[in-house]
């Protein structure tokens, strides 16, 4: 069953947080009282998939505040429970629950055509599968996270209502609410400023 939580003190929560470490590159990650924080602030939540009372899956999201949009910041299971579809139901009621409040679910996925990984590639399968649909042309940038330096990924998204596109200006607001707010950029940076400026066109879905 799948379980809002709330409690950053509680035994679930840092349970969670084990498969959180154990799941993302250092590079790619928060730390677990960033988290907290983000949780206590009400911006951010976290859902786990429960299964004979242990946590085997979790998933933390943020609101964006804008074209109903809610991004997927970390989703993972548990490395003994991989592999026998417990993600895909996992996910699969995650959309669900999403989708009944008319949110547009995005995620960030590692760039799987910039050096052809497997991994990053049967990931990106992944998702498609679950009607995810790449962001087509945009290269997106995720800032650097504890000084690592950016890393090149790409977005998808998967819509509460089928959409062809998201044009230019909604595009500038969505990457600038990621940017600033998840990833703690000034809109006065030069990494803001150099990327916000490359979004020049309307993007097809």
């Amino acid at each position: 069953m799948i379980k809002r939580i709330s409690n950053v003190n509680s035994e679930n929560f840092q349970q969670c947080m084990k498969i959180y470490e154990a799941s993302f590159p250092h590079k790619e990650r928060h730390t677990v009282d960033v988290i907290s924080q983000r949780i206590r602030s009400g911006k951010q939540f976290l859902f786990a998939w429960i299964d004979n009372n242990k946590i085997i899956g979790i998933a933390l999201f943020w609101d964006l505040g804008v074209q109903k949009a809610v991004i997927m910041d970390y989703y993972a299971i548990d490395i003994e429970y991989r592999n026998v579809g417990i993600g895909d139901n996992f996910l699969r009621q995650i959309l669900a629950h999403f989708h009944s409040h008319n949110s547009n679910l995005i995620i960030e996925i590692e760039n799987p055509f910039i050096d052809e990984s497997e991994i990053k590639s049967r990931r990106m399968k992944f998702y498609e599968k679950l009607n995810f649909k790449i962001i087509k042309g945009f290269n997106y940038l995720m800032p650097s996270i504890n000084n690592l330096g950016p890393v090149d990924m790409i977005l998808m998204i998967n819509p509460a209502v089928a959409i062809e596109k998201i044009n230019k200006a909604e595009m500038k607001q969505l990457i600038g609410k990621i940017y600033q707010e998840m990833y703690y950029q000034s809109t006065k940076s030069p990494f803001y400023k150099v990327e916000i400026s490359k979004i020049d066109k309307d993007y097809l879905i």
